[in-house]
């Protein structure tokens, strides 16, 4: 019984922090040599989530 409640409150917790980092947008955004480099070596996915999370790219304009 108490495995369920644990498991219900991290799915929770899950979605709500997919849910803040949705809304705050990508942080970086991917450059052309960065997309053709990681598409050469087979990262393309790794590399568009790490400019999504700000660890990659050129750093998004702030409007």
């Amino acid at each position: 019984m108490w495995t369920t409640w644990i498991m219900l409150i991290l799915i929770i917790l899950i979605i709500v922090g997919i849910i803040k980092v949705i809304s705050k947008g990508p942080a970086n955004n991917p450059t052309w040599k960065g997309i053709i480099i990681s598409a050469i070596f087979g990262m393309l996915p790794l590399y568009l989530i790490c400019c999504f999370l700000g660890w990659m790219g050129e750093e998004r304009d702030s409007y």
